[in-house]
């Protein structure tokens, strides 16, 4: 796998997205859940913006992951 920054960004990314899916969460139940807006879920799930560390971090809260595991997979 790549450690290209840009790479293991976009793969994690994927991760969280596709964690989203297996739970049936709704981008808005994540968004209200992550205190963040369901637009801005939008926007990182089509890359039209990259998630900030905060965000990054309520995300894997909210979907139960480990961010250290998701970015080991995301590598």
């Amino acid at each position: 796998m790549s450690r290209d920054p840009e790479a293991v960004g976009a793969r994690a990314l994927q991760i969280l997205i596709e964690e989203r899916k297996r739970q049936g969460l709704s981008m808005r139940r994540l968004a209200a859940a992550a205190g963040l807006s369901q637009p801005m879920i939008s926007y990182l799930e089509t890359g039209m913006r990259a998630p900030s560390l905060d965000t990054f971090l309520r995300l894997c809260a909210v979907l139960k992951l480990k961010p250290s595991e998701v970015l080991k997979r995301a590598e």
